[in-house]
């Protein structure tokens, strides 16, 4: 199974748990990224990203992306609907 479909984005960190936790109860595989905005590793262009991230606001500072399988996508995008309609 590749987790090549992204089925959500989001800053929402309690958001992105509801989610993972409905996807798991459905036995739909899943993976998720956090990316951090606000990191000071020192890579390529550091100080320039240093400079610009100051001004992120700390609840936006971490993003969540879901992954899910290919074969599972239409799946998880009706799971997802129905819980945006609660």
């Amino acid at each position: 199974m590749l987790f090549g479909k992204e089925l959500l984005i989001s800053t929402d960190m309690n958001y992105v748990a509801n989610v993972k936790d409905l996807l798991y109860d459905n036995h739909i595989k899943f993976r998720c990224k956090v990316y951090n905005h606000n990191r000071q590793d020192g890579g390529f262009g550091a100080r320039r990203g240093l400079d610009s991230s100051m001004f992120i606001r700390d609840e936006y500072a971490y993003q969540y992306v879901i992954y899910v399988g290919k074969e599972d996508l239409e799946r998880a995008q009706g799971i997802l609907s129905r819980m945006r309609k609660k």
